[in-house]
């Protein structure tokens, strides 16, 4: 290898962009599996759509309500949609805080299209339109944009997009140029659908905003992710029953309760996951480790030469080695949780397991590492795919490399009787692991 030369990792089939998003989405199903991560998981499925299904129960009585204290009904969707609102604005969250006005915004303009369904039928079908396609093309643009302060100016010019749309929907409507939407409203779908009360440009609307969320939630299968999706889906059922008593005041309600939870799970996920591995971050052990029982073992594992790899190849190929030991740690057996501990340095937990029964599974696991092949090549490899298969074809020679690990164990005894006190007798091991030519399990 020339001296100076980078080079980027890749592991053996496919580009790191691809194996990123399968390993993300592999690590996804991986702690879906395990049953103290499919908790947190759980909830960002089961949460919003009981807060769906609340509201279509809600409809009738919310209709009975209608009857005797029609204003707050009205004022639901406002309501509701403080919620989110106040939260983000409260952890700085600017996409949060767009879509909490949004849905206020849809609410109001469901309502008004409604009351002015037999008074203004061409006012009521422009305010239809503009909340049944700017409510799912705006939520699908705040799955693909990064995260600001709300506060900061590229937060200020986010919300700023608002009075934008909103002053061109006021322009169509006081300048009497409705003309320009008829196309939106004769545009019409080659099947119908049962129970399907929306034109075709809404469907169409909503049916992009659904794809591009989706894909975004397959690469990216976070709480906030998953709760777009769900508010899109609330807010479907909105505006196809939107001529019905209650109904949108319901599920934009809904949407923004949805929206709600998805920014609270989020900022938990953020705050006990590491970015960098998917793996739990060393606050959520330090949680896991309260809460053990009188009999566990701790493993500490440490990649064996990182910063000499790192120093050598450069901090990209650091990362990824780093996210392929984490891909194996994923699938340990023995029930053993894994985490990031902080560094090149991961700790596995094995709850009610005393060492010698996990010992098979951990020298399993250092094996597998070992023989893992990293894939290495230059950084001028065509990101073309035809043209990267003809460069293999000239057989283009391919550099290789492996990566070790180190790991100490410890179980919790009478002389260890508290999670501190295992995981620095573990640490021990790790560097007499170490000390003892490295690539080994010492306890």
């Amino acid at each position: 290898m020339a001296p100076g030369r980078t080079w980027v990792i890749m592991e053996e089939c496919g580009s790191v962009a691809g194996q990123r998003r399968g390993a993300a989405f592999h690590g996804f199903l991986q702690d879906a599996c395990s049953l103290s991560s499919a908790i947190p998981i759980a909830r960002t499925l089961v949460v919003p759509f009981g807060l769906l299904l609340l509201a279509q129960h809600a409809v009738p009585l919310l209709q009975e309500l209608a009857a005797t204290h029609g204003t707050l009904l009205t004022v639901l969707p406002y309501l509701a949609a403080a919620l989110p609102l106040s939260t983000a604005l409260l952890l700085q969250r600017s996409r949060a805080v767009y879509l909490a006005i949004w849905l206020a915004l849809g609410g109001w303009g469901l309502t008004l299209a409604r009351a002015y369904a037999t008074s203004e039928p061409l006012l009521s079908a422009v305010l239809f339109h503009a909340c049944g396609i700017l409510l799912p093309l705006n939520f699908a643009l705040c799955g693909y944009l990064p995260e600001y302060r709300s506060a900061s100016l590229r937060g200020l010019l986010l919300l700023g997009l608002i009075p934008l749309q909103l002053a061109l929907l006021g322009w169509l409507l006081w300048s009497g140029r409705t003309d320009l939407l008829l196309p939106l409203n004769r545009l019409q779908l080659p099947a119908a659908v049962p129970g399907l009360r929306l034109p075709g440009a809404v469907v169409l609307a909503f049916l992009f905003a659904l794809a591009l969320l989706a894909a975004r939630f397959w690469r990216q299968p976070s709480p906030f992710n998953a709760g777009l999706l769900m508010v899109l889906l609330a807010l479907a059922v909105a505006c196809n029953r939107a001529a019905a008593p209650a109904v949108p005041e319901a599920f934009v309600a809904a949407a923004s309760l949805i929206l709600a939870v998805a920014l609270v799970l989020h900022t938990h996920h953020i705050a006990y996951r590491d970015e960098l591995t998917g793996l739990p971050s060393r606050r959520a052990l330090n949680e896991y480790l309260a809460n053990l029982g009188r009999r566990y073992t701790i493993a500490m594992l440490d990649v064996d030469h990182f910063k000499q790899f790192n120093d050598t190849y450069g901090h990209d190929v650091g990362d990824q080695v780093l996210r392929m030991v984490a891909s194996h740690l994923r699938r340990v057996g023995g029930g053993g949780k894994a985490f990031r501990y902080g560094g090149e340095e991961f700790t596995i937990v094995f709850a009610g397991k005393e060492a010698e029964q996990v010992r098979p599974q951990l020298e399993e696991l250092r094996e597998a590492i070992a023989a893992y092949p990293l894939v290495l090549r230059g950084t001028d490899r065509p990101t073309d795919g035809r043209a990267g298969r003809r460069r293999r074809g000239q057989g283009q020679r391919r550099h290789t490399a492996h990566v070790t690990i180190s790991i100490g164990m410890a179980s919790r005894s009478r002389e260890l009787r508290d999670p501190a006190a295992v995981i620095k007798a573990a640490d021990e091991a790790l560097y007499r692991a170490k000390r003892a030519g490295r690539n080994r399990l010492a306890t």
